[in-house]
């Protein structure tokens, strides 16, 4: 869960680390398609709720007449076509963890109705006199910051107010692209083997390049969908090739180069066959990128 060796990430999966262990309500703050549920399911899978159940709520998706109902279940006889009690999604993560994605999207008629449930740990169901105890976690993610608003007016954001007890913030992928190559062939090979496909071979230099250079205002969802093309053969990007300006590119392309072969050395001691096998090249492509990038394979033996 939450790969990547980039400075940011291994900020956050520490934050996350810590967080789990403690039963506080956590607001995920991040762009679109970075990983917030990702990061809530880590949480989770972390701490003392895990044996328990993830419930997550889709707010942009949940039909405002319909919301209370959704949320905090009902009695037999409640509404009309109430025929049996049902449980809410509030209920259904009793004991565990209750994910609310798109937190800001909710209503402020449906966030009043929710905040006091959240706040006591407690709902009772519509058409229901008996309250009952949740002993659950709230995780909401949000692409608005509470704090970056501080006029705003509490109804708008009364719900992100109980939540960010504990605030994290998700990277772009922009501020993580170092990890950018290996999520890249990560998800190429996870693609193909869905499909059960030989993984697909290394992306080309020119490739990385264009990868390396993109905006992925997407984030890692936009990456995802770029590295299952590639995996199903289809054009990976739907622009042409851009000339490079300056060496920065090719300096990230080296980097992540050797890092992978020193990798590769380091898991088999230095020993070469099993080296170039791996990355699908010859040994003396191997011998070759080895010399360019000063490593040494005495230096990976044990």
């Amino acid at each position: 869960w939450l790969p990547g060796r980039s400075q940011a990430m291994v900020e956050l999966r520490e934050r996350v680390r810590f967080i789990a262990n403690t039963p506080a309500n956590v607001l995920i703050v991040g762009e679109p398609g970075t990983g917030k549920e990702t990061v809530a399911h880590a949480i989770h899978d972390l701490s003392s709720y895990r044996n328990y159940p993830f419930i997550t709520v889709y707010c942009s998706a949940l039909p405002e007449h319909m919301a209370e109902a959704e949320l905090f279940g009902y009695e037999a006889g409640a509404f009309p076509g109430a025929v049996r009690p049902r449980f809410g999604k509030m209920e259904q993560a009793r004991n565990g963890t209750l994910f609310l994605d798109s937190v800001h999207a909710m209503s402020p008629e449906t966030q009043a109705k929710l905040v006091q449930s959240v706040e006591d740990n407690r709902i009772t169901r519509l058409g229901g006199n008996d309250p009952i105890d949740l002993n659950s976690r709230y995780i909401g993610a949000s692409v608005i910051n509470p704090v970056d608003f501080p006029d705003a007016q509490a109804t708008s954001m009364d719900i992100l107010h109980r939540l960010n007890v504990v605030t994290l913030h998700v990277p772009s992928l922009c501020d993580r692209i170092d990890d950018l190559p290996e999520q890249f062939i990560q998800m190429a090979t996870q693609a193909a083997a869905r499909i059960q496909q030989p993984p697909p071979p290394p992306p080309s230099d020119s490739l990385l390049s264009r990868l390396l250079s993109r905006r992925w205002t997407g984030n890692m969802r936009e990456l995802r969908n770029a590295a299952e093309r590639y995996a199903f053969g289809f054009d990976v990007l739907d622009e042409p090739d851009v000339p490079e300006q300056n060496g920065a590119l090719a300096d990230r392309v080296a980097a992540f180069e050797r890092q992978v072969i020193s990798a590769e050395l380091k898991a088999h001691n230095g020993h070469l066959k099993p080296v170039y096998k791996a990355l699908g090249i010859s040994r003396k492509t191997l011998y070759e990128k080895m010399q360019k990038h000063g490593l040494d394979r005495s230096d990976f033996r044990d």
